[in-house]
Parts: C-alpha cells; sequence; structure tokens
C-alpha cells in the first residue's frame, strides 16, 4: 500500500494533526481522496455529486489560511455531505424527483458550520427517497453498494456516507436519524455514527424538514472524530442562541473502571441474529475486562414490542408531515398486508399516526416526554446501555417496496418494519446512541452495537464507544480498498 492509500484510511483528527505540522497540504490530501473516488466509486455509487473543483480551490484557500497562521477545528479536512443536506450552489436532491433539480442559494445550519469550521466539501453522497428507507437507493441516482460486499445493503438512509468513509473516500459526514439512519449504516459498512440527542443539533436546510424525533449527527472512522464533529455541529442558531447556549456535560466516567454498564442483547419481537447477539456479548466482556461493571439490565417498564408500536405512531406523525402524499399512500398499505397480528398492528399505529388530528399528536408528543424521563431514571443507575443496532448484518438488496418485503433474521422472516424495531428505542425517547463497530459475522461482514446513554449525555456514549474501540480494534479497511486495484 502506498503511503498515500495509508492516509486515507487515518481518522480525522489523525489527519488535522499531519496538516497542523505541514507533512500534507489540504490540496495533497484533498487530490488524494478525488483520486480514490474516481478509483473506487463506480462500483459503489456512494458519492453522487461530486464537488472536485470547488473542493481543490477549497483546499487551497485552507492551505494559505493554515500557513497565514489561521486555526480552525477542521481546517483542511476533506468530507462528504449527505444529499438531504443543503449546499449553497450545489444541487441537494433528498433522492427525490422533485427535487432533482433543486440547487439550494444557503447551506443547511450544520453544513455552513462545518465550512466555517475549515472542512472542504468532496461532494454529496447518496440516500433513499427523501431519507426514508434503511436501504440506499433511488430512481435519480440508483443503488449504492456496500464496500464489504457488492451484493448487500449499505444501509439507510445516510448509506453513502457510511461506504464512503468505509472505504477510504472521504474522512467525516453529517448524517441524519429517525430510524437508525446514522447507526444501520455505520453498522452494516464498519464505521462510527452518533445519533445526537434530540435537538442539540439544529436541523434547518435538512429535506423533507428536520423536526420531533428527527436528528443530525455525524459518521466517521474513528470514536474520538465523532466528538471533534459534535463540538462543531452542535449548539442552536440564531435566534435562539442570543439566549441560550448548549453545554454537553463531560463524560460520566473517564475508565472504565468507574463506569457502570448496563447490557441488553435483545429480544422479542425479533430476537437478534446469533451474530449480533455475540457482538453484545463480546462487548460485554470487553468492558468487563477493562474494568467496568457490567450487567445485565433493562428498566422494569420497559417492553420492546410496546416500545416499537409508540415509536411507530410517533414515526407515522412525523412522516406524514414531512412526505409527500404519493409516498404515504404507499406506506399506510402496509396495514392491510400484515398477516401476523402484531405485525398488522405496528402498521396499522403507523398509518394511525399519519392521519392522527392535533391533538393525538400533542398527547404522542407528551408520552415521549414520559419515556425520555423514565429512561432518565434507569440511567441514574447505570452510566450507558449497550445494545443491538439491527437485528442482523448487512442483508442482500430488496428494491422491492417497503411492504412487499421481507427481513431474514437466521431461520426467522419478519415483516420489513422489523428493520427499526432496535433503532426506535433511542429515537422514540430523543436519547443519543453511538454505534461502534465490534466485530465481524459468521459472513465476514461487519456487526456493531449501539451505545445509549441518558438524554444529553452524548459525550459518555462516546466515551464508552473509544473504550471498545480500543478494546476490540474498531474501525478496518475492506478488503480491496486499502490498496490499488
Amino acid at each position: 500500500m502506498s503511503a498515500d492509500d495509508r492516509l486515507a484510511f487515518f481518522g480525522a483528527r489523525r489527519l488535522l494533526r499531519l496538516l497542523d505540522r505541514r507533512e500534507i497540504s489540504s490540496q495533497e490530501l484533498t487530490e488524494l481522496y478525488i483520486r480514490r473516488i474516481g478509483q473506487h466509486n463506480p462500483r459503489l455509487n456512494a458519492v453522487v455529486t461530486p464537488t472536485f473543483e470547488l473542493a481543490v480551490e477549497a483546499a487551497k484557500r485552507a492551505d494559505q489560511r493554515r500557513w497565514a497562521g489561521a486555526r480552525a477545528p477542521l481546517l483542511g479536512l476533506p468530507i462528504t455531505v449527505k444529499d438531504s443536506l443543503e449546499t449553497a450552489g450545489v444541487r441537494t436532491t433528498a433522492g427525490a424527483p422533485e427535487y432533482r433539480d433543486h440547487v439550494p442559494e444557503r447551506d443547511a445550519t450544520v453544513v455552513q458550520r462545518l465550512r466555517e469550521a475549515g472542512a472542504v466539501m468532496l461532494g454529496k453522497t447518496n440516500l433513499p427517497l427523501l431519507a426514508g428507507d434503511v436501504q440506499t437507493f433511488n430512481e435519480i441516482f440508483g443503488l449504492t453498494h456496500n464496500p464489504w460486499n457488492l451484493d448487500r445493503t449499505v444501509g439507510g438512509s445516510t448509506g453513502g456516507g457510511a461506504a464512503a468513509l468505509a472505504a477510504g473516500l472521504s474522512a467525516l459526514e453529517p448524517g441524519s436519524d429517525i430510524g437508525g439512519s446514522i447507526r444501520s449504516p455505520s453498522h452494516f459498512c464498519g464505521v462510527c455514527g452518533l445519533k445526537t440527542s434530540e435537538r442539540i443539533v439544529p436541523g434547518r436546510g435538512h429535506l423533507p424538514d428536520a423536526f420531533s424525533m428527527a436528528v443530525i449527527g455525524p459518521l466517521a472512522r474513528r470514536m474520538e472524530d465523532l466528538e471533534l464533529a459534535l463540538g462543531v455541529m452542535a449548539g442552536d442558531e440564531p435566534p435562539a442562541d442570543r439566549g441560550w447556549k448548549l453545554r454537553l456535560p463531560p463524560p460520566r466516567a473517564l475508565r472504565p473502571r468507574d463506569a457502570r454498564i448496563a447490557v441488553w442483547p435483545g429480544g422479542e419481537p425479533v430476537p437478534p441474529s446469533r451474530d449480533v447477539v455475540d457482538a453484545v456479548e463480546r462487548a460485554a466482556v470487553a468492558l468487563r475486562d477493562a474494568g467496568a461493571t457490567v450487567e445485565d439490565a433493562l428498566p422494569d417498564w420497559f417492553d420492546l414490542g410496546e416500545s416499537h408500536l409508540r415509536y411507530q405512531f410517533a414515526l407515522g406523525n412525523v412522516m406524514g408531515a414531512g412526505f409527500p402524499a404519493h409516498t404515504i399512500a404507499e406506506m399506510r398499505q402496509r396495514a392491510a398486508r400484515e398477516s401476523a397480528d402484531y405485525w398488522r398492528e405496528v402498521s396499522r399505529r403507523f398509518a394511525a399516526g399519519v392521519a392522527a388530528p392535533f391533538g393525538q399528536v400533542i398527547t404522542s408528543e407528551r408520552q415521549r416526554l414520559k419515556y425520555r424521563a423514565l429512561w432518565d431514571e434507569f440511567f441514574r443507575r447505570y452510566d450507558a446501555l449497550i445494545a443491538p443496532v439491527f437485528p442482523r448484518d448487512a442483508f442482500p438488496h430488496d428494491l422491492r417496496p417497503w411492504g412487499s418485503r421481507t427481513l431474514e433474521v437466521d431461520d426467522r422472516r419478519y415483516p420489513f418494519d422489523a428493520a427499526t424495531v432496535y433503532a426506535g428505542v433511542a429515537v422514540y425517547a430523543g436519547l443519543p446512541a453511538a454505534a461502534v463497530p465490534v466485530g465481524r459475522s459468521r459472513d465476514g461482514l461487519p456487526v456493531g452495537v449501539q451505545v445509549i446513554t441518558a438524554y444529553c449525555d452524548d459525550r459518555t456514549a462516546l466515551r464508552v464507544g473509544r473504550w471498545l474501540e480500543r478494546e476490540l480494534g474498531g474501525y478496518t479497511p475492506p478488503p480491496g480498498y486499502a490498496a490499488p486495484v
């Protein structure tokens, strides 16, 4: 492997140290990633709107600023941006035909903050229609493939970004999450992602509108890079920032021996695959060996099946407000397709949420806040909960309508609504959850776990994720991408 190719897989913080020491210029690093995108993207289809000329010019300016003594958190770092986040002067489609020619006049707030911090945008990454699927394909740009196995999904909706990071085509990516859209792609592609606490990162400029449960958060190859990005992205925007200042607490524990960790390997109504259960157990053993107090624990009141029903109703509220009628019509048809009683009720709750009158929406929001308070009680006893991200590893591409798909988990088949059953736990309560890679499945695909913590304890989730990364190795490049092919 050439020295240049090794650089492409470094974490963002490490690359920034090299830039600060003048061991590489931003222009050289940007041109390295551009070369790699040209080499590997044709088979992945991860970067769908390149901005290479703009990137090289921005990198040159970053180098000039650094030589003049300027400092900025991400100065000269090449990144990609999810195609649901608006970018001034650069097409933003959200994978939807109605936005095929949409060129925003201003950046989304998080994109603006990343640029102001010195980041260099290489291009926009692929996603499903209106960021509304756990796979990544749309009629504008087509299908994105997993660098670990081209026949498997990258997840969704930040699938293009996760694939680009895994394959060494970018150093950082801002994504969004309302149903695992940061965490599931991270899990499938073997990278790291943070679903932030609800409302701590501004959602202005996301298509569709990001509100109520939907969050913006970072993806990267290393846990420490998520913390770096969080520091840039989080905080209120004008005019609220005149009076409100975000002050996230530090990690609850700086060493594993000072931490108390709960572990939950999942269960009914969708028991995870053996690979996922093994991953959770591997994480538990690693933390225990590092000195943490680790216990199998869940709140007494928690029931995964009921939690998923409540989440589906609340998700219907959000998607009914943010999605076009033709998309909602297909989703509502699920209610009539399911055969098992529980899954029929899941689909019915979603459809009811779409059509809910305002009063029921307000009631649902109040119930979410009560759930958050109940979780807060649990997190007075435990610093974090280790749980599955998704019921299995990356599954084969399935481009049928959502209601016609099934999810195979070992020897069991479920309606496709099972895909969000674990991701929805943190979403419904608005809690932070970090996805961290902890090993491989029997098929050689990445498997991760999520670290869920109390509301606004995002830095605790990241710290526990760093312990897991240190003990279990974290990100590794997929075969065939770490050297020229």
